[in-house]
């Protein structure tokens, strides 16, 4: 079944270059090009489609204000973003409503790469519902007292990169958020794989605006009768990545992972925390599957969420 794909621009004569270049793929793909985002809207009205490809700077609705109707109308579609305009201030702007943000001029093996690895990790997720949420997902929370310290850090005078860096890389929601946002500003000419690195990109001001104005990085608290310990998770998962860390220093350096495998230890869980705060109910009901059937806790969650915590991690991460 070929993927359906809505590819949005204010530009009819790119519209039409790029439906040339796109031929050798109209057996895997079935695509549609409209011009602006009220015809993109009508569109989606009159068919299904399962990603939208769209300008960021367009007259009348640019492309973040399509992608909010998109995602409150449709929850369910991949949203790209695919444009010239790469600055930094772009880039934040599309926070939450975007799942992937590539730069102009992107080749056809790159644009194919993304939309088909978005699909193939949407496809991880059985669940309709499960897919509804995690499309609409703007945040993953934090552990309260990094929320509260990032916070303080920011609003003072005394605020610096090296503050901020260290407090968010402590914490897997706003590192795997800064990382996201980085590496989209970056586009396709590079590859960021530390929160440090994503910080100092970024820069104090992008991480002001992040925080207080779009609500990028929140807070978590689980209810009092919850079996969930968000402390205990955020401890194993600094433990994990510090071992990673600690385990890479022992191969040559031209294994291609020094650098990275601290984040990936700190996000390796990250899926049980998105499932913890945003279903507590079922996240529960897992956890008490899995007691009363002796399975283990990805057996349960496959049973009551169609998808275990390390396949909505790796969407997460993955499509982002």
């Amino acid at each position: 079944m070929s993927i359906r794909i809505l590819f949005v621009d204010d530009e009819p004569l790119l519209l039409s270059g790029l439906q040339r270049s796109l031929r050798p793929l109209r057996r895997e793909w079935n695509a549609t090009f409209v011009v602006g985002g009220v015809e993109a809207l009508e569109a989606l009205a009159r068919e299904p489609f399962d990603v939208v490809v769209t300008d960021m700077r367009m007259p009348g609705m640019d492309g973040a204000a399509l992608l909010h109707e998109v995602m409150r109308l449709y929850p369910d579609m991949l949203r790209l973003v695919l444009s010239g305009q790469s600055d930094l201030e772009s880039v934040v702007k599309s926070a939450g409503v975007t799942h992937q943000y590539l730069s102009k001029p992107c080749s056809i093996e790159a644009l194919k790469d993304a939309v088909n690895r978005a699909v193939s990790l949407h496809q991880l997720l059985a669940d309709s519902s499960l897919k509804q949420l995690l499309s609409r997902l703007r945040t993953i929370p934090s552990v309260p007292p990094l929320y509260v310290e990032l916070m303080q850090c920011v609003k003072s005078n005394e605020a610096s990169i090296e503050k901020v860096s260290a407090i968010i890389q402590k914490d897997m929601g706003m590192s795997a958020k800064v990382l996201q946002l980085a590496n989209s500003a970056l586009g396709t000419s590079g590859r960021i794989a530390s929160t440090a690195e994503a910080v100092v990109y970024l820069g104090l001001d992008a991480i002001r605006t992040l925080l207080l104005t779009l609500h990028a990085f929140s807070e978590f608290q689980p209810a009092a009768s919850s079996n969930f310990c968000l402390q205990g998770l955020w401890r194993h998962s600094l433990a994990t990545g510090a071992l990673a860390e600690h385990i890479i220093q022992t191969l040559p350096e031209d294994s291609g992972a020094h650098g990275q495998m601290g984040m990936i230890g700190l996000l390796h869980d990250v899926g049980r925390l998105v499932l913890a705060a945003n279903l507590p109910e079922n996240f529960e009901r897992a956890h008490q599957l899995a007691m009363e059937k002796e399975i283990p806790p990805w057996g349960a969650e496959r049973e009551v969420f169609g998808a275990t915590h390390a396949e909505v991690g790796a969407y997460l991460i993955g499509s982002s």
